[in-house]
């Protein structure tokens, strides 16, 4: 059995539709399905199978609430570090496959491997030249108007143990970003490729978060990537959104819990036993003295907990104490 049409069936059937015998499928597209979908319930997206979109809106916002946790902590350590003010606002974010986005990298840069034992893949942060030799110009005691020369050439031993140290803090801040999850700090692999087409990476056609940050610093400017494989976030994505959609804070894994359950056992609470009650005026209350005798309303002594849950009980005595016993909380 042949899969195709041969010549002459191909030319009877283009003659068949330019007769008007076959229909030229003017109706619009046609849907072929095992089973018919319900009358009216038929919904049609275009799919870019290229760059696909596995990444749901809540899922993105809490990303991107983390992206500009990140920016935040590149800035700050790394002002600290330079003695210089140093920003890295977020400019974007988008899902794209993992050959679009290592295309776009020069072929000379500083492409840095981040690993985490709480990710199944690491993170992959692009430091470009221009942003490197603007940071290393700037510890070496350049001037903010001052030439700034990129070699076309490997770093040096002296600049790569000065990248290892800007390394060293752009991980710290993506442990600080990413502190909201119970998740192991991100250490950087010993070594960082120049060529990104050497490093490790992911199947041509797998899916990343690209995030893109500009760098500013003292008239300089520049921008770096991030890009993040979804299959690494998405064990997370669930307690991330819920985490974040409460506000920020960090999700506690299970040793926090039983921790914070050990704690709040010790606590104490203040209890009360409340056998009865009864209203009198400002002037009976005045006019008390030792000795009188209240009339208690007739109602069912209860015992409450910080004026929360009340438990009915019953009253006795043991010794010279006394003593009640709970019912069912109401």
């Amino acid at each position: 059995m042949q899969d195709g049409l041969d010549g002459p069936q191909v030319r009877s059937l283009l003659n068949a539709v330019r007769g008007g015998e076959v229909p030229a499928g003017d109706e619009g597209p046609q849907l072929f399905t095992l089973r018919p979908p319900p009358a009216g319930r038929i919904s049609v997206e275009a799919h870019d199978f290229r760059r696909p979109d596995r990444l749901g809106k809540e899922a993105l916002r809490a990303i991107q609430t983390i992206q500009q946790r990140l920016a935040q902590e590149l800035g700050q350590r790394l002002t600290g570090c330079l003695g210089s003010l140093v920003e890295f606002p977020a400019q974007s974010m988008e899902q794209t496959t993992w050959a679009d986005y290592s295309d776009k990298l020069p072929r000379l840069t500083s492409f840095v491997l981040f690993r985490s034992k709480g990710f199944d893949t690491p993170f992959f942060f692009n430091l470009p030249p221009k942003v490197f030799y603007a940071m290393l110009d700037r510890l070496l005691g350049g001037g903010d108007q001052s030439d700034l020369v990129i070699p076309k050439r490997e770093p040096t031993s002296i600049e790569k143990q000065i990248r290892a140290m800007l390394i060293k803090h752009m991980g710290e801040a993506l442990t600080a970003a990413w502190s909201v999850l119970p998740t192991p700090g991100f250490q950087d692999e010993s070594k960082v490729e120049s060529d990104p087409k050497m490093a490790p990476g992911l199947a041509p056609n797998e899916v990343v978060v690209e995030v893109t940050f500009a760098f500013r610093m003292s008239g300089r400017e520049g921008e770096v990537s991030l890009a993040i494989p979804i299959r690494a976030l998405e064990p997370h994505l669930d307690g991330l959104v819920e985490v974040l959609s409460g506000g920020s804070g960090r999700l506690p894994d299970a040793s926090q819990k039983r921790r914070l359950d050990q704690r709040l056992r010790t606590i104490s609470v203040e209890g009360t036993a409340v056998l009865g009650s009864t209203s009198i005026t400002l002037g009976e209350l005045q006019s008390m003295a030792v000795g009188d005798v209240l009339d208690l309303d007739q109602e069912q002594p209860s015992f409450t907990v910080g004026g929360g849950a009340a438990w009915p009980m019953h009253v006795g005595n043991r010794g010279d104490r006394r003593i009640v016993r709970l019912g069912s909380s109401t």
